[in-house]
């Protein structure tokens, strides 16, 4: 599995960033495609006799209805996802302007001094 965070150096010091591109974003983007492609084409394709064929079969009110259902799920999820991400990220952000302050504040100081 990937790592949730990804390594920047700033000022001789190495940082945590939040990743984006994490694997289960990347399955929940194809999970929403292939919702999309089946209601859009309203037939589900499935694999018959040892997967050496594969059948269309037509999707109802009620398994469209379903799928719909399903979908608004899968992008109620990436909102959530997406939500938190940016939470990180603001976190991430406050915490970076902090140490960044604090460090220039050192250097001017010093500055000062001499």
């Amino acid at each position: 599995m990937a790592e949730e965070t990804a390594k920047i150096k700033l000022y001789r010091k190495t940082y945590q960033l939040p990743r984006l591109n994490r694997p289960d974003l990347l399955i929940l983007q194809d999970q929403i495609q292939e919702r999309q492609q089946l209601i859009k084409t309203g037939k589900r394709i499935r694999n018959t006799w040892l997967g050496l064929r594969k059948k269309e079969e037509p999707l109802n009110f009620e398994e469209t209805f379903q799928e719909l259902e399903r979908l608004v799920g899968d992008y109620n999820q990436l909102i959530r996802f997406l939500t938190d991400h940016k939470d990180e990220y603001r976190r991430f952000f406050l915490s970076l302007t902090e140490e960044i302050k604090a460090a220039v504040a050192v250097k001017c100081q010093k500055l000062a001094e001499t």
